[in-house]
């Protein structure tokens, strides 16, 4: 086995450090992707740990390694699903905005032909301002 300057044993070859106990620490050794082992902490950036580590789960409980890969591809599937249905969802409340605001236009459109019919061009006018701010406000 390998071991680094604080002569702790390093399983497996990954890279291992001390952990001082300290009330004030920014570094908390609970966080995702965290093994503590003692005093050393063993880190790596996926939901997979490193192959040699799972090699000394495999070797403490057989089976172990598989059931952490298997939990890892589960959870992956399970935010992958999340995050397409918060797409979907995000897709849906755009295009329900898109329409809501297509029949309010229609309606002040309504709105506005009575004015021109009773001979009062400045609201209609008004009324056909105020439709093209909001329209242009939808289509950029």
């Amino acid at each position: 086995m390998n071991r680094d300057d604080s002569g702790d044993e390093n399983p497996g070859g990954t890279e291992i450090g001390r952990k001082e106990n300290t009330d004030a620490s920014d570094d908390d050794p609970t966080e995702e992707g965290a093994l503590v082992v003692g005093a050393a902490v063993i880190q790596w950036n996926s939901p997979i740990p490193p192959p040699d580590l799972l090699e000394e789960y495999e070797r403490i409980e057989p089976g172990l390694a598989n059931r952490i890969v298997e939990q890892a591809t589960v959870e992956s599937e399970r935010i992958y699903e999340l995050e397409r249905n918060g797409l979907k969802d995000a897709n849906a409340y755009s295009t329900r905005g898109q329409w809501m605001a297509f029949f309010c236009l229609l309606a002040i459109l309504g709105v506005s032909a009575w004015p021109i019919v009773k001979g009062a061009w400045w609201v209609a006018g008004a009324a056909l301002f105020a439709i093209a701010g909001i329209a242009a406000v939808f289509v950029r």
